[in-house]
């Protein structure tokens, strides 16, 4: 990985027995988010799940795989801490879904020290309910107002 890392993000990524679905769903939002530039860091349960992520992703230097050393989700989460480098990160699992707009969003964060979070629960996906937000005017108490 590059050591310059100061406007990238990881993408915290913990997956467990779903080297399919979470393949499919980390080539959907490398693409999306090519223009910030990210770095997932996905973190497996099992040696399977290692190598069938480390055989698709050997040429892919903005990913890393992580053996989870104890069982359990939050361990996974915690573990993976160690291992960002970079300046921003966040967890993303594979029943999430970015808006299209979330790289207008993170450009901000990296100009301004921006933090934030934001959500909407769906049984699906419903690409409708992704606005275009004005990053132009967004500010850290509208985006509390925004919760």
């Amino acid at each position: 990985m590059e050591q310059n890392h100061k406007n990238k993000i990881t993408f915290i990524f913990p997956t467990k027995n779903r080297a399919n679905k979470a393949l499919k769903f980390i080539n959907k939002h490398l693409k999306l988010l090519k223009k910030v530039n990210p770095i997932f860091l996905i973190i497996v349960s099992n040696n399977y799940e290692k190598k069938f992520f480390v055989e698709r992703f050997r040429d892919k230097k903005n990913i890393k795989i992580i053996l989870q050393k104890k069982k359990g989700f939050m361990n996974a989460c915690f573990e993976s801490i160690n291992y960002v480098k970079t300046k921003f990160c966040t967890f993303l699992y594979d029943d999430d879904e970015l808006s299209p707009y979330s790289v207008e969003i993170f450009s901000k964060v990296f100009k301004e020290n921006l933090v934030l979070g934001y959500g909407i629960v769906t049984s699906k996906v419903n690409y409708s309910k992704f606005l275009p937000i004005s990053v132009k005017n967004l500010s850290f108490k509208k985006i509390l107002l925004a919760y």
